[in-house]
């Protein structure tokens, strides 16, 4: 039988030591591993993990790491560094590969890679926290209830709540135009800002386009060919799609990138639990078919301790067994249903 050993890489970092009580409680065989040792061993040593220190930029030292392995969570963002090499590294090695990206570029990379993984009997299973699990399971019911359909819609009212990781993750795409989906291909939209009104469950909400994951994974889950995303238009998002829609120019160079980098090291590591247990997060999802519409709302828990939740559930299935060898999707895996098995969400069909 192979190991069970699930190995964490990011350990260090703020949302992945958010599952690592309810690994402990599954019983799940876990190795803390990162770049850092001196943070990896604190982490390790906190919660009496082995671990692990290796960069990712030496193959042959990737591989030797990866032996003895049964999953590997990649925890470390920005994802666009970190996918690649590990995706590469798992297929090697023949570890299953999971991550918590919503990324589009590390997202692709994992669609290509979807047939050689296949063929090696790996399966790569990216994006299993907030992104994208509860946006990527309504898309999927609404195409259930509406078969054909040829236009999906995914509007996220979520909190500003944002861990020093997750802003170094934004600062990485500083200067990447906004994505969305038409007729099957990733479109970028140049030099302007996409807005429409959502009802979020009080009122109509303004919200604003921007890439995220289920441009990717959405569209392997449901074959819906046209796609958009939006997050409520908060006055920090609406200034921050602004300016690097029109200024992304100037975001690109080496200086701003820097000047944000610093930024975002003055922030707090993450958000404390009290803040994080008074937040929910709101999902509205629409599908169109000529004439024809079917709408829904999914609310869930605050994206940071959602994504821990909901992502032990993940490795916990996996290792039981559930699983398909190539690119997979938490949807296409599991069912639209799979995000109502985790507590305080709930999901109402609109019309």
């Amino acid at each position: 039988m192979p190991s069970q050993s699930v190995l964490v890489y990011g350990a260090n970092g703020y949302t992945a030591r958010l599952f690592f009580p309810r690994l402990r409680e599954l019983g799940i065989e876990t190795i803390a591993a990162g770049r850092n040792a001196e943070a990896v061993r604190g982490v390790a040593q906190r919660f009496g993990l082995p671990h692990r220190v290796f960069p990712l930029d030496e193959p042959a030292g990737l591989d030797r790491e990866l032996r003895g392995v049964r999953l590997l969570l990649n925890a470390a963002g920005p994802y666009t560094r970190t996918a690649r090499p590990m995706i590469d590294a798992c297929l090697r090695q023949r570890v299953d590969y999971l991550d918590l990206s919503g990324e589009l570029e590390p997202l692709s990379y994992a669609a290509d890679s979807g047939r050689i993984a296949r063929e090696l009997g790996v399966m790569l299973l990216p994006a299993i926290g907030f992104d994208v699990v509860p946006s990527d399971c309504l898309a999927l019911h609404l195409s259930e209830r509406l078969p054909g359909a040829e236009r999906l819609i995914l509007s996220i009212s979520a909190s500003n709540l944002l861990s020093r990781g997750s802003a170094a993750t934004f600062v990485e795409h500083a200067g990447t135009s906004v994505h969305v989906r038409r007729d099957g291909a990733l479109e970028p939209l140049r030099l302007r800002t996409q807005m429409r009104f959502t009802d979020f469950g009080s009122g109509a909400r303004p919200t604003i386009a921007v890439s995220w994951g289920d441009l990717v994974t959405a569209h392997h889950s449901t074959g819906i060919r046209n796609i958009e995303v939006y997050f409520e238009a908060t006055a920090f998002r609406w200034f921050a799609v602004t300016a690097n829609q029109y200024w992304g120019w100037a975001l690109r160079g080496d200086t701003a990138k820097s000047a944000l980098g610093a930024l975002t090291r003055i922030l707090p590591e993450g958000p404390s639990e009290a803040e994080r247990q008074r937040e929910r997060s709101v999902i509205v999802g629409e599908v169109l078919r000529g004439g024809e519409r079917r709408r829904a709302r999914l609310v869930v828990p605050e994206a940071y301790t959602f994504t821990a939740e909901v992502g032990c559930r993940v490795i916990e299935a996996v290792l039981r067994g559930v699983r398909a060898p190539g690119f997979r999707t938490p949807a296409s895996l599991f069912g639209a249903d799979f995000v109502l098995g985790s507590p305080e969400v709930s999901r109402e069909d609109l019309e």
